[in-house]
């Protein structure tokens, strides 16, 4: 739901009609995942998707149709031959299941993704009490099937959350935003945080030295934080604040020296080495990368990783020697 925001609310603010159409179960290996969203309105223009691709088609016409008769449609895709796949079903072995929604209210979730609350959003199939399940959504983070209907989970953004406006922080919001990651630059120099220095801007720059600005930041497990400045009196008080902190990501730009030399100074004032392990350093998975936007992508590809719970091992390097010291 979260992709398709920026794009209800325009159809809303023009009176447009639309449907919105759910992954509500899934079987197999299927595309994409319970939860998944997609919507079509009159003019059959589509945003979002339920698969790969291949049964979109039979969507947008199941939305039309629910438009035009104002009910709701269910759904069932499953595995068919190769040659038929990308017309009428799966290619992927799998089998899923989609609630099609004629005009529904979508304002609270809108409301909710712009405010970055996470919420849950009830599809009911019968008068049953989603109540308990929402409950249940809500505390697991996760969407699922329930008696009478579907409760859909919409987390908050995810948070990146960079100390020190380097060159390479440039490329690294944009790929971030373009990711759906909500971006905040931390850096006490104004001047690297003027907006026309960025191709794309920040969602919030705090110019502010690191030990103050993050005191301004909730940092729960939704943030994944980076330290760019490669300068001790930056990056040594932003390490001690995000060490103690629930952030589900640090990683630190750097050598190899450069890695010991910080964690050696934190291990002198009482870090353990268990939380010294939290520190991704040298941050990024290893892709050989030396330009600032290679950099910028083995960083967004490690934090992706980590959350997908597919993350590489403490220590992996992302940059050589010659460009992170």
């Amino acid at each position: 739901m979260r992709d398709l925001a920026p794009t209800l609310r325009r159809w809303i603010s023009e009176g447009r009609p639309f449907a919105v159409a759910t992954v509500v179960r899934t079987w197999g290996s299927s595309p994409r995942p319970i939860g998944a969203s997609m919507a079509v309105d009159t003019e059959s223009n589509v945003v979002g998707s339920v698969s790969g691709g291949c049964v979109e088609g039979a969507v947008v016409a199941a939305a039309l149709g629910a438009m035009e008769a104002s009910t709701p449609a269910y759904l069932q895709f499953e595995s068919v031959s190769d040659d038929v796949a990308w017309q009428i079903g799966l290619p992927c072995g799998g089998a899923i299941e989609v609630w099609v929604e004629p005009n529904p209210d979508v304002g609270a979730a809108l409301e909710a993704i712009e405010t970055g609350e996470p919420i849950v959003r009830r599809i009911a199939r019968s008068d049953g009490n989603l109540d308990a399940a929402a409950a249940i959504a809500l505390s697991e983070r996760r969407s699922l099937l329930a008696d009478g209907g579907f409760v859909q989970f919409i987390g908050r953004a995810p948070q990146l959350l960079i100390i020190g406006a380097s060159h390479i922080a440039i490329p690294l919001v944009a790929m971030a935003r373009t990711m759906g990651f909500r971006t905040t630059v931390v850096d006490s120099r104004t001047v690297l945080l003027r907006p026309d220095r960025f191709d794309v801007a920040p969602d919030r720059t705090i110019a502010e030295p690191p030990e103050r600005a993050l005191r301004s930041i909730a940092l729960d497990d939704d943030v994944a934080a980076v330290c760019l400045s490669h300068d001790p009196k930056f990056e040594l008080p932003a390490l001690r604040t995000l060490l103690r902190s629930d952030v589900g990501y640090i990683g630190l730009l750097g050598s190899r020296s450069t890695q010991a030399a910080r964690r050696d100074a934190l291990r002198a004032e009482g870090f353990s080495d268990a939380e010294l392990r939290r520190i991704r350093g040298p941050v990024g998975l290893d892709l050989g990368a030396r330009s600032p936007e290679e950099i910028a992508l083995s960083i967004l590809a490690e934090i992706v990783a980590i959350r997908n719970g597919v993350g590489g091992s403490e220590g992996s390097s992302a940059t050589p020697e010659s460009v992170s010291q």
